[in-house]
């Protein structure tokens, strides 16, 4: 009888724990939500990105920095900008934003040299997921190690 009561606590500590663990991940999900929404100031517009140099490995401790071009389509886009999110431990999104104006507009493009940085907080693979344009993703990946 002890047995099986032991058992049981054990199992209900288990499900306990891990439903608390759901409610800080979707805790983070919705600050993440709202952290992207503030990088969309009103005006803005998702911009085009490319020219992307991401580092193939990282030494935890150094921030790791992604380098790209930022693309406006006419003369209108002002304010490019990278815009760097965590969405997960080891997982991040990167889009490029700037605020279109109205009036007279050249259809000359705009672009910016831009750089965005995290410092991970472990060791392993990274995954940083690239929005090129609304529709067109690519993915490149950073080993980070640890060093003694």
């Amino acid at each position: 009888m002890k047995t099986s009561k032991f058992l049981f606590t054990a199992i209900l500590c288990v499900f306990l724990s891990a439903c608390s663990k759901d409610e800080a991940i979707l805790e983070n999900e919705e600050e993440l939500s709202s952290a992207q929404n503030e990088s969309v100031a009103p005006g803005s517009q998702q911009a085009r990105i490319s020219d992307i140099v991401v580092p193939d490995a990282s030494v935890r401790v150094n921030p790791v920095k992604i380098k790209a071009t930022v693309t406006g389509s006419s003369s209108c886009w002002t304010n490019l900008r990278l815009s760097l999110t965590k969405s997960s431990k080891y997982n991040y999104v990167l889009k490029a934003y700037g605020t279109v104006g109205t009036g007279s507009c050249e259809n000359t493009p705009v672009t910016a040299a831009r750089e965005a940085s995290f410092t991970p907080d472990a060791q392993g693979t990274y995954t940083i997921t690239i929005y090129k344009t609304p529709n067109e993703t690519v993915q490149r990946k950073v080993q980070v190690i640890y060093t003694r």
